[in-house]
């Protein structure tokens, strides 16, 4: 298993990337928090977010789920993709859709859609 530090700074850095670490364990790859500048910093590292089978979110913060509606649109879209797996704690799942990714994610081509359609979702135990 291998961690990349895609990104170590923080909320307001300029240089690091915000909170974004990816895990490769044989041929799959997780992404640990996904900041806003996500594409960037996957750049930067020779991936993107169609190398992510995964998603963990340690928490709600701008800086650790900025980037999930372009993960989620790139995902969904392409018809290439796979549908990542998104973990979090239990709790936050409804929190994460209905405060921070309905407002841009909840309408596509006329249809109502939810997390689900974006993601493989596993709510995890406090």
């Amino acid at each position: 298993m291998e961690l990349i530090f895609a990104g170590t700074g923080s909320a307001f850095t300029m240089d690091n990337w915000q909170s974004n670490i990816v895990v490769k364990n044989k041929d799959k790859n997780m992404l640990i928090d996904c900041g806003s500048d996500i594409r960037f910093s996957l750049r930067d590292i020779g991936m993107s977010v169609f190398d992510m089978d995964a998603v963990y979110i340690s928490h709600l913060h701008a800086d650790h789920i900025g980037g999930m509606e372009t993960l989620a649109f790139c995902t969904f879209f392409v018809p290439t993709a796979k549908k990542p797996t998104l973990y979090c704690e239990g709790s936050l799942v409804k929190e994460l859709w209905d405060t921070s990714l309905k407002g841009g994610l909840k309408g596509i081509e006329g249809k109502l859609v939810d997390l689900e359609d974006y993601f493989n979702v596993v709510p995890l135990l406090k």
